[in-house]
């Protein structure tokens, strides 16, 4: 969803992105989820225009208005 959202503003991943900062929604996340987010986004970044530098501000960016949420695994 994030690297659809942000490949094209015509879609439903894309309105998913910008309705992210709208206090009726909760972005819940967990350390784990971050780091996936920062390797794929990472990985697409020249597929998506951006920079590292900007990949980073938009993982900051989820980080500043995220909860997280622990998760403890059992093996």
């Amino acid at each position: 969803m994030l690297v659809s959202g942000l490949r094209s503003n015509l879609g439903a991943s894309y309105k998913l992105l910008s309705i992210l900062n709208d206090r009726r929604w909760q972005v819940n996340v967990s350390t784990a989820l971050i780091f996936e987010y920062e390797e794929i986004l990472k990985g697409a970044s020249k597929d998506l225009g951006l920079t590292l530098q900007e990949v980073d501000l938009a993982i900051a960016a989820i980080c500043n208005i995220a909860n997280f949420h622990p998760i403890f695994f059992l093996w």
